[in-house]
């Protein structure tokens, strides 16, 4: 009983070469698309970093800025504070309200003059001798 290939059934046709064709075709669409995505994932990555280093390089400028002007301020006071503290001390005491001497020294938050020195009133001099005697007091106790 030999059976011939057409009692079993016909053969399978091989895949046409069009659909061959069309598989590859959407492979590669594939790859190409991963492609792309892989790159413009790289471009933000480097879009990213060059973000970064230019605001590491403006923080670094302003930094530097700062110091700059920070020295430059130094200078100038101890260029002319020494000169200048002997001519205005004997003016201080009719100035020291005005906001016209330019020379005196300023708070850089409150923009305010900065009082060199502070009368002490009655109620200060109480607190300094009653804060002396207590020291004295546990001195003592020790």
């Amino acid at each position: 009983m030999k059976r011939s290939r057409e009692a079993v059934g016909p053969e399978l046709p091989p895949p046409p070469a069009a659909e061959a064709v069309a598989d590859r075709e959407e492979e590669e669409d594939r790859a190409a698309k991963k492609a792309r995505k892989r790159e413009k994932k790289a471009l933000k990555k480097a879009k990213k970093k060059a973000k970064k280093k230019a605001k590491k390089a403006k923080k670094a400028q302003k930094k530097a800025a700062k110091k700059k002007k920070k020295t430059k301020k130094k200078k100038k006071k101890s260029h002319g504070s020494s000169s200048d503290e002997d001519s205005s001390s004997s003016d201080e005491d009719d100035s020291s309200s005005s906001s016209s001497d330019d020379n005196a020294p300023r708070s850089i938050i409150s923009g305010l003059k900065i009082r060199r020195k502070i009368d002490k009133t009655a109620q200060d001099r109480t607190n300094d001798a009653n804060r002396a005697q207590l020291r004295a007091f546990y001195n003592a106790m020790h």
